[in-house]
């Protein structure tokens, strides 16, 4: 019963992204060169750690002391240039503070399962894990991120998920893809469309939940795709394992060209793509 619980635990830090699961954490990756004279830069922010459990023997009392969890986390900080001016720097705190937050979120779970395992030590076992990597994208004025996250905490299969953060650097504040439209409704029609269409050409439908099509339709919202990322090519939609399918399905991922929404971008959204 313990276990079991602990298991519940491997989804907290993800609590209101759509963290059932999704994409393996992309450590490692090498960051895109940031663009010629941008005021700010993306460093890696780099977490690892441990908790351990003190278990005592029933009949012995003989305390033994057991690796519970390693946690390895490489996320984004937004470093603002030598010469760049008090928005950058609001921009960058602001930033940050997303990032931060979402980390102490993670540790939070990870340490709340240690705390839990400690009532009722199962003693040794196969180190529980949680861990991050990202996907980066930047313009002049914008930060399109995709995190990948994934954690094992028992049970007969790691899970793993996604989220994204879009963020307009001028204003400091974080956006969605659709703030970007001269018509939000419009592009999420266009773009509901274009992943339907591409269900059908994969042949994915059979594999799909019956519901799958309302699911697509709210691409944008809390219950649709996982993580949006926009990116030089295009807008990457990933739905995890779970949203559109089972686990056994593994991630569904859409690849939506620029020339889907371009069309339908505001000026607002042309500028910060750097496609006007």
């Amino acid at each position: 019963m313990a276990l079991a619980a602990l298991c519940c635990f491997s989804l907290l830090a993800g609590c209101g992204q759509n963290a059932a699961a999704g994409t393996a954490p992309a450590a490692g990756q090498s960051q895109p060169p940031a663009p010629e004279g941008q005021s700010f830069s993306i460093e890696d922010r780099l977490e690892t750690g441990s908790f351990t459990i003190t278990y005592t023997a029933p009949e012995s009392g003989e305390e033994t002391q057991y690796l519970f969890g390693e946690y390895d986390y490489r996320l984004p900080r937004m470093v603002p240039a030598d010469e760049a001016g008090a928005g950058v720097v609001k921009a960058a705190e602001v930033f940050n503070a997303k990032v931060n937050d979402y980390l102490q979120k993670s540790l939070a779970a990870m340490k709340e399962a240690a705390d839990f395992e400690q009532q009722e030590p199962l003693g040794p076992h196969q180190p529980y894990s949680d861990e991050a990597g990202y996907q980066l994208y930047q313009t002049p004025n914008l930060i399109s991120v995709q995190v990948n996250f994934g954690s094992y905490y028992g049970g007969a299969h790691p899970n793993h998920a996604s989220l994204s953060w879009l963020f307009d650097v001028e204003n400091a504040q974080f956006i969605t893809p659709l703030d970007l439209a001269a018509d939000p409704e419009a592009m999420e029609t266009a773009i509901t469309e274009e992943i339907l269409a591409q269900i059908q050409q994969k042949g994915l439908a059979e594999g799909l939940w019956p519901e799958y099509q309302d699911i697509a339709a709210g691409w944008a919202g809390q219950s649709g795709a996982n993580a949006s990322f926009i990116h030089g090519e295009g807008l990457t939609l990933t739905f995890s394992p779970y949203t559109l399918a089972s686990y056994a399905a593994g991630d569904q991922i859409f690849e939506i060209p620029s020339a889907i929404y371009q069309p339908l971008l505001s000026d607002y959204g042309l500028s910060l793509l750097q496609l006007n």
